[in-house]
């Protein structure tokens, strides 16, 4: 069989194509057996037989398309929302806990930074020399805690967000392109 009679028959089986990438399809085998040249029979032979790259062709086309996904309405959205108001109004009560319990713990340590030495101070001047060094070394305690915990904690709260709104439409039942938080 030509080169010719090859592409023919191929383009025969891939009518089932738009044009475009029909003759897309067409020009790569044709430049691909050309460029087999003499060799053109061996590599019709090894592409196998037209109807058979045209399924492959076929196949990979309908593997490319994206499948239809209808778009939600505005009013499935509230509607959804207002269904799940139990799940997700527990799921941001949790974690708006969270949040201000991590705020609440740094704001702690720091509170304790600047107080604890202050009160060590104090209480050196007033002969509590015991109670004074142990104040100092709270304070300087909750300076390592705070330093030590702030990166961890900002950490926390940034994923903790990602995955409660991320679940949170999900449950709502917003597409995760349609949606940037």
């Amino acid at each position: 069989m030509s080169t010719e009679e090859y592409i023919n028959q191929l383009a025969g089986c891939l009518h089932g194509m738009n044009d475009e990438e029909r003759s897309s399809a067409l020009v790569y085998y044709r430049e691909y057996l050309a460029e087999a040249g003499d060799n053109a029979a061996a590599a019709m032979e090894a592409l196998g037989s037209p109807q058979s790259v045209a399924e492959r062709i076929l196949a990979e086309a309908e593997d490319a398309k994206e499948p239809y996904k209808p778009k939600q309405s505005v009013w499935v959205t509230v509607l959804l929302a207002i269904a799940n108001f139990p799940l997700w109004i527990t799921l941001l009560s949790l974690w708006l806990s969270l949040l201000i319990t991590m705020a609440a713990i740094l704001l702690a340590f720091a509170a304790a930074t600047i107080i604890a030495p202050i009160q060590g101070i104090v209480d050196l001047t007033s002969s509590m020399y015991g109670h004074g060094l142990w104040s100092i070394g709270s304070g300087i305690l909750s300076a390592g805690l705070a330093l030590l915990l702030w990166k961890p904690f900002l950490k926390a709260a940034v994923v903790s967000t990602k995955y409660s709104f991320m679940i949170l439409k999900k449950m709502i039942g917003i597409p995760a392109k349609e949606v940037r938080t």
